[in-house]
């Protein structure tokens, strides 16, 4: 019975190692919060846009209008009879389109980031429950490995 661990005996090792998995997982939870973040100022980027092509898109032609350009500021414009909207589709690559179809555009990016979006958060709350269930586990084995006189104040709590 030399290799083997006691019944109800907390092994050190064992504790050693989900406390680097707990570390772990809050480090991945950081970088998703990171792009939860990035995720929700791109949807907040693509509305902006929505909101100046349905303003561009209900303006009369030759009638001067609002257009939001961020930071709740507005610049007042002029819209000619033939205005086109040009439309950065990545790599520093923009087409002219229409405003119509510049807003279709923008909705169906915008739905993707929304759904992006979506997942990452439930990623992180997944994530958030796996992280406390270990964290629980840790202190617990903490304790019982103090109350076996194998902790040292030095390795800490959890």
């Amino acid at each position: 019975m030399s290799g083997e661990k006691e019944e109800g005996k907390v092994d050190e090792n064992e504790l050693q190692q989900m406390l680097f998995t707990i570390e772990a997982l809050r480090e991945q939870i950081s970088g998703l919060a990171s792009q939860e973040n990035l995720s929700r100022n791109i949807m907040n980027d693509y509305s902006l846009a929505k909101e100046g092509l349905e303003a561009l898109l209900a303006t009369e032609k030759g009638e001067a209008t609002l257009i939001p350009i961020g930071g709740r500021v507005f610049v007042k414009a002029t819209v000619p009879a033939d205005q086109n909207v040009i439309v950065g589709i990545g790599r520093g690559v923009s087409v002219e389109r229409t405003p119509k179809d510049g807003l279709e555009w923008v909705d169906e990016h915008l739905s993707e980031v929304r759904n992006s979006h979506s997942q990452i958060i439930s990623r992180i709350r997944e994530m958030e429950t796996n992280l406390e269930d270990l964290t629980t586990h840790a202190q617990s084995m903490y304790m019982k490995l103090q109350a076996q006189g194998g902790a040292t104040a030095e390795q800490g709590a959890p």
